[in-house]
């Protein structure tokens, strides 16, 4: 769903006259009707970036709570079963 929103407000930005297109050639219209994807080069560099923020989140929130514990002999983070006792 992030891909598609990224990709429909940079056109709404393209042509509203914020930012320029680039052209890339002649892609099939179904790329744009069901993903959102331009034939020019701020739409796919968007598209591209936003997946890569979000996979890299991802990955970087796995590092921290489950490889580097195991590779440092630790337990990799639970989900609690049972919420806090307050002190």
């Amino acid at each position: 769903m992030l891909f598609v929103m990224v990709g429909e407000e940079v056109q709404e930005m393209q042509l509203a006259g914020w930012i320029g297109g680039t052209t890339t050639g002649h892609w099939p219209g179904w790329l744009g009707q069901w993903f959102s994807l331009s034939a020019n080069v701020q739409t796919v560099a968007a598209q591209a970036g936003a997946v890569a923020t979000a996979l890299g989140s991802y990955l970087l929130a796995q590092y921290l709570r489950v490889w580097r514990p195991r590779r440092r002999g630790l337990r990799a983070a639970t989900v609690a079963l049972t919420p806090p006792v307050p002190n």
